[in-house]
């Protein structure tokens, strides 16, 4: 159903049931963003399936994307947004199956939460921008957010952010393992990263130029590691307000790095060169 630009001359978005879904669009797919007009998700697929908005396409909606009972996958190259109303969350793109999502260079991807995956583990992957605008009625938010665990990859020129009041992250990962690598910008109000607790075995890949606008924090997590890669750049505060609960530093084989000012962690492994400035102290077994 076309829409004019945002929710004006809305009328229904797509609906899939009864079976895996597949909607691929360059147009303009929009539900109203009002839950008395009868809102719903700008496309819902209710037994799983894949959504492609092309480049030019837009789709929005009280929810932007919704794919539940099955694993979902999405790919935009185009507008998905989600706006609030009537005391309801508005996702971006709200997997409750797991699965993926795909944001390509140009891609914007926005809600209250911009990304959200749950039931299931989930992979992100951003070269555009996926953004959070945060606020009532959850007690946070996160431009993506994975209850059950997976991966995110924000790769150079890829911004991730939520930097509204109370509690916001950038990424927030919980209820399994979680890796997050970061080339780009990743920002959050509270933290940029966080590792919940009863998450283990987390990485942070940090690769050259990446840049964290708030904390990575993995002090409630177990089993945390930081590994820089292949490249040369510079790195601080770890153990040290940037990166925190973190108990391994790795340097992969062709990484040249220089830690900066006062950095603890509690075992180093590496194959690379740390050209150390301030001090990277190991403390005794």
């Amino acid at each position: 159903s076309h829409g004019l630009g945002g929710f004006l001359g809305c009328e229904s978005g797509v609906v899939i049931s009864g079976g895996s879904g597949k909607v691929t669009t360059r147009g303009t797919i929009c539900s109203p963003a009002n839950p008395r007009f009868g809102s719903s998700p700008g496309v819902s697929l209710a037994a799983g399936g894949s959504i492609a908005n092309e480049a030019g396409g837009s789709i929005a909606g009280l929810s932007g994307v919704v794919i539940s009972g099955g694993a979902g996958k999405v790919t935009n190259e185009g507008t998905i947004s989600g706006a609030p109303g009537g005391g309801f969350i508005g996702y971006g793109v709200s997997l409750n199956s797991g699965g993926s999502v795909a944001n390509q260079e140009g891609g914007s991807i926005s809600g209250q939460f911009g990304v959200a995956i749950s039931g299931g583990a989930g992979t992100v992957t951003n070269h555009g921008i996926i953004s959070s605008a945060g606020g009532f009625p959850f007690s946070f938010t996160a431009g993506v957010f994975l209850s059950a665990g997976g991966s995110v990859t924000n790769d150079k020129g890829g911004s991730i952010t939520e930097t509204s009041f109370g509690a916001s992250y950038g990424v927030l990962i919980r209820g399994g393992s979680g890796t997050v690598s970061n080339a780009g910008t990743i920002s959050g109000t509270t933290d940029a990263v966080l590792f919940d607790a009863g998450t283990t075995g987390n990485q942070l890949v940090i690769r050259p130029g990446a840049v964290f606008n708030g904390a990575a924090d993995a002090t409630a997590a177990t089993d945390s590691t930081i590994e820089l890669t292949r490249g040369t750049d510079a790195i601080g505060g770890i153990g040290n307000g940037q990166f925190l609960g973190f108990n391994t530093l790795v340097a992969d084989y062709g990484a040249h790095w220089t830690p900066n000012g006062a950095n603890a962690v509690g075992t180093m492994l590496n194959d690379g060169k740390l050209e150390v400035a301030g001090g990277v102290p190991v403390p005794p077994p």
